[in-house]
């Protein structure tokens, strides 16, 4: 017999809303740091990240699976090849939103739940509804408007969802907990960070404790800032179920976008808003999809067994 699909519960919709909105909010903050080239940003982040990650698995006792999970060669390099993938999508994105590119960002992490879609089609032949064809070929013109409105590929953008989904993708295979897993991955990535930081700091070029105490306080809490909203989401993929995260996730890249017109001023015509308009329609057939199936779901789970 299935089992049914856990209720929405008051304190997993919090904890989804802080971690997701904190997502949605953070470029405040990156455009703090749009003095610091963004591969010192991303540095400090790793850095930093590794030691709030390492001193949160001790206070919550999970040295002993991270021991576990690092003797595995086969897990680490893994780990490995994730936290590229996690570092490649941050220094993209502080790049965007730093750089007057937070439209195109925000562009990015809508279109990655429907990278994840395709990755699953192509790579593990997952058989693909009516609906979720619909919606990737809409996301597919979406796409294909703005580049061909723009006269060059979003590439920002698709390499925001590539990375992401890539990332979603590849940690789902792994079947590691995601607070282990992300600590080993900012441990693997944490001597990069350490060695260009030093070189940074030795050539006179750091903005670390040359840019006085906003910024040099800011950069130490790259790590908190980004670690924190991970911790509030993995806390709600326990508490809701994937239908109501799935629609919820979506408030991270809309916070963005509103942030980017709505504060930013970032310009767009009336192409772009024709491109945004097929993904939104894209996302809204996917939804539907998912609500549908997770309804269908909840009612066989109801239906009484006849002998």
């Amino acid at each position: 017999m299935k089992t049914a699909e856990r209720s929405p519960t008051p304190t997993g919709i919090i904890f989804a809303v802080l971690a997701l909105s904190s997502w949605g909010l953070l470029p405040v903050y990156w455009k703090q740091l749009g003095a610091v080239p963004s591969l010192e940003v991303i540095c400090h982040r790793a850095f930093w990240s590794a030691v709030f990650l390492l001193l949160f698995c001790t206070f919550r006792g999970s040295l002993s699976e991270l021991l576990t999970v690092a003797r595995s060669r086969k897990k680490l390099a893994t780990l490995a090849a994730t936290g590229t993938l996690i570092a490649s999508n941050w220094l993209a994105y502080v790049w965007g939103v730093t750089h007057g590119h937070l439209v195109e960002a925000s562009l990015g992490y809508f279109l990655s739940p429907l990278f994840t879609i395709a990755l699953g089609a192509i790579i593990l032949n997952e058989h693909l509804s009516l609906q979720k064809k619909i919606a990737v070929a809409l996301a597919t013109s979406g796409v294909v408007i703005k580049a061909v409105s723009a006269g060059t590929m979003p590439w920002l953008g698709l390499c925001l969802a590539l990375s992401m989904s890539m990332y979603g993708f590849f940690r789902k295979q792994l079947g590691v907990s995601a607070l282990v897993g992300l600590t080993l991955e900012t441990l693997l990535l944490a001597p990069f960070g350490a060695v260009y930081l030093t070189y940074l700091s030795l050539s006179g070029t750091s903005h670390f404790l040359s840019e006085g105490g906003v910024t040099t306080t800011l950069l130490l809490l790259t790590g908190v800032a980004t670690s924190l909203p991970l911790m509030w989401y993995v806390r709600a993929t326990q508490l809701l179920p994937l239908s109501t995260l799935g629609i919820l996730q979506y408030l991270s890249p809309t916070l963005q976008f509103l942030l980017a017109v709505g504060v930013y001023g970032e310009t767009m015509n009336l192409a772009a808003y024709g491109s945004f308009c097929c993904i939104w329609v894209a996302i809204a057939v996917y939804l539907a999809s998912d609500m549908t199936r997770s309804s269908a779901r909840g009612h066989e789970s109801k239906t009484p067994r006849t002998a």
